[in-house]
């Protein structure tokens, strides 16, 4: 009995008693279940948020928008470069500045002819130039005589009435400018009328020549008519072709325009998949 007593005791003094650890409860992992989709969206948005793919298809449309812009602005250029050179042959057409009569104007006095001013020299191959009364009788006299701006017309004898000055000329840029310019004609009293012989032999049965020949000034003005409407023609002319340059300038751009914006779409979503 001392022997079991001496040698618990020295167990006692060798080994230190110790006190038993309770044993720790085990740990609960909570787990998320996740479906497929909402896992595959999951990754998608990690690996390529939304607002992402916005911006990128946003920037991709402005850079297209710059590029249409841009393209625009070049096709444009000569268009307007055509423009800016047809706008000064469309506003440079002569115009008559001043007359004598006067539109509207009264004569008193003997009129041996009218003046026709234009704000440029006009060429005098292509001027025609006519008096007429109320009745429609021509009065002037001979072909009409050009000085740089001035133009003057010879008339008969004018009675009193009223009458009307039509002009039909070509101006400095070749494009055929028209009008006319009325005035009366009072206080001069009546034509004088033409001498008549008192002691001539009776007439003859042959036909009596014309008392006024033709003057040479009457045929030249006749045979430039056909070249007054040629000079109209080409003025025409002029106008319609910068007329179908400007047509075809537009039409060149709008097929421009059509094509960059159609291969610029084609290509955009290539860009977004590709990204």
């Amino acid at each position: 009995m001392r022997t079991a007593t001496a040698a618990a005791r020295r167990r006692r003094r060798t080994c230190p008693t110790r006190t038993p650890t309770p044993p720790r409860p085990p740990t609960r992992v909570r787990r998320r279940t996740i479906s497929p989709a909402a896992s595959a969206s999951a990754g998608w948005s990690s690996a390529r948020p939304a607002w992402a793919s916005a911006r990128r298809r946003c920037g991709g449309v402005v850079r297209r928008l710059r590029h249409l812009i841009g393209v625009a602005a070049l096709a444009a250029a000569p268009v307007a470069g055509l423009s800016l050179a047809a706008a000064p042959a469309a506003v440079a057409h002569d115009q008559l500045v001043g007359s004598t009569p006067e539109e509207g104007g009264t004569v008193s006095t003997p009129l041996t002819s009218v003046e026709l001013v234009f704000s440029a020299a006009i060429p005098g191959e292509f001027v025609q130039v006519g008096v007429t009364d109320a009745a429609g009788t021509t009065h002037q006299d001979g072909a009409p005589q050009t000085v740089g701006d001035t133009v003057t017309q010879a008339v008969r004898q004018l009675p009193d009435g009223e009458y009307t000055i039509a002009y039909r000329v070509v101006s400095s840029d070749g494009h055929p400018i028209d009008g006319t310019v009325a005035f009366t004609v009072a206080g001069v009293g009546p034509a004088e009328p033409a001498d008549s012989p008192s002691s001539e032999p009776a007439p003859s049965s042959e036909p009596a020549p014309s008392s006024e020949p033709p003057t040479p000034a009457e045929t030249s003005s006749e045979q430039t008519t056909p070249a007054a409407e040629s000079s109209a023609d080409d003025g025409g002319g002029l106008g319609s072709t910068a007329t179908v340059l400007l047509i075809a300038g537009g039409a060149v751009v709008v097929a421009v325009l059509a094509f960059v914006a159609a291969g610029g779409w084609r290509r955009g979503p290539t860009e977004d998949t590709d990204s």
